[in-house]
């Protein structure tokens, strides 16, 4: 079988290339991000083919094509539609200083404290019960002890309160790195204004509670996508702008890497003789895309229930209302190389598995377009814009995970949907008048 792996990487890096050329080089459109993370997979995986055994095959080249075409194309559509206006920027006479008081910032990271302290007895309390000692060492051990139990699936979650505690703080500190990137973007920085991270600082260690990355991979994306959009507003997506905003991605992607090492460390999921960096991150960012190869290959199973590998939430919250309706679980096939297995098949996988080749197709297209659309109507605008920013951070995470798993149905039919509409009355509550001191006009 003739392997298609190095033209797939070969015409992915034309297609990158014009994308960009044709979105004059912002690199926050979602097309952009899109092709540039499929790109970035099978880079990975290139590296890595000879070592795992891994190829792509004429019909897996034919089909990962076809749905960043698709996607690309909504986005074009988009751009007809919606895209003929000048860029609106933050004029100089617009802005201003978010003046929180340190009362309100010492209110908010004494609620934080509370939420972690709390969290942090559940995750105790869950190792000891699966043999976890007591004292200070069982503290610094609990995570060793129940990650394993996440992974297997013996212990599905830390329970209701552990999710609305992990997911408030996560709000709390979108909403500070929003006021501390316009700060510091739109004004001369302060000393008082780094009282603003005291939040997002006490956000970590929820992070790490959770045993997995992905969060932080999450709140990374929405820090970059919040300050960069505030940073090229203010220059009015100038091309030298635009520039730097790359070496902010670049920039922001080595310190991920380091942190997502850092954090494995913490979570014992550390460097190991049989697992380097680099086989790590192939792991986690290359190896969906032979795996989106080898899906194209298989006879898929059919289920009488629609969606049952992209709307579980759906069918979860049909499930309470509906106790006859059954909370459908996803079955994710594993699919071996040499030595390394995965079930993760990119986006684009699961809406074939869930609804065929055309229906992936169209599922591309239709998120190329309304992603397009939000992204070009915040880009557009303004004034008043903390709502649109901070909202649009909050919902495009997806996108930069779209090589590796589908997670617009997964979470935005889930809690994720729930939890935005909270985020949205935060926004209004902390915007106030009554919480900021007032804005200080430059």
């Amino acid at each position: 079988m003739t392997d298609f792996f190095l033209p797939l990487f070969v015409v992915l890096t034309f297609t990158l290339t014009f994308t960009i050329i044709y979105h004059k080089f912002d690199f926050l459109e979602p097309s952009v991000i899109v092709v540039s993370m499929m790109t970035i997979g099978a880079f990975m995986s290139v590296i890595m083919a000879e070592r795992w055994g891994l190829a792509i095959s004429f019909k897996g080249f034919c089909f990962i094509l076809a749905v960043l075409f698709a996607f690309i194309l909504g986005g074009y559509f988009a751009k007809k539609c919606f895209g003929n206006k000048e860029v609106a920027t933050v004029t100089d006479n617009s802005r201003h200083t978010y003046d929180i008081s340190p009362r309100v910032i010492a209110c908010v990271a004494f609620l934080m404290l509370v939420m972690l302290f709390f969290n942090v007895e559940r995750v105790h309390g869950i190792s000891m019960e699966y043999g976890n000692r007591g004292g200070i060492d069982g503290y610094f051990n609990m995570i060793r002890v129940v990650r394993p139990l996440l992974e297997s699936g013996e212990m599905p979650s830390f329970g209701l309160q552990f999710g609305v505690f992990f997911n408030l703080s996560r709000l709390i500190a979108y909403i500070f790195i929003y006021l501390f990137a316009y700060n510091l973007l739109y004004s001369k920085a302060h000393r008082a204004d780094f009282l603003l991270l005291i939040p997002v600082l006490l956000e970590i260690p929820f992070q790490i509670l959770t045993t997995g990355r992905l969060g932080l991979f999450i709140a990374m994306v929405y820090a970059l996508v919040v300050s960069l959009m505030l940073y090229q507003k203010g220059k009015n997506y100038s091309f030298k702008s635009k520039l730097n905003a790359l070496k902010i991605i670049v920039a922001g992607g080595i310190l991920f890497i380091g942190a997502f090492l850092i954090l494995g460390y913490l979570t014992w999921k550390g460097v190991t003789e049989d697992r380097t960096p680099l086989i790590i991150l192939s792991h986690y960012a290359g190896l969906s895309v032979p795996a989106l190869d080898t899906l194209t290959q298989m006879t898929l199973a059919e289920s009488e229930y629609v969606g049952t590998h992209t709307l579980q939430g759906f069918y979860r919250v049909l499930h309470a209302i509906f106790p006859n309706i059954p909370a459908v679980a996803a079955f994710l096939p594993f699919v071996q190389y040499n030595g390394i297995d995965t079930n993760v098949f990119s986006m684009f996988g699961q809406y074939l598995m869930d609804y065929g080749y055309i229906g992936a197709l169209a599922l591309s297209a239709i998120f190329g377009f309304i992603y397009t659309v939000i992204y070009t109507m915040v880009k557009y605008r303004s004034k008043n814009i903390e709502t649109p920013i901070i909202m649009y951070g909050y919902i495009a995470y997806p996108l930069f995970l779209s090589s590796i798993s589908e997670r617009i149905f997964m979470d935005f039919t889930n809690t994720a949907g729930a939890f935005a509409v909270l985020l949205f009355i935060l926004i209004k509550i902390i915007f106030s008048e009554r919480v900021l001191n007032g804005k200080v006009n430059k």
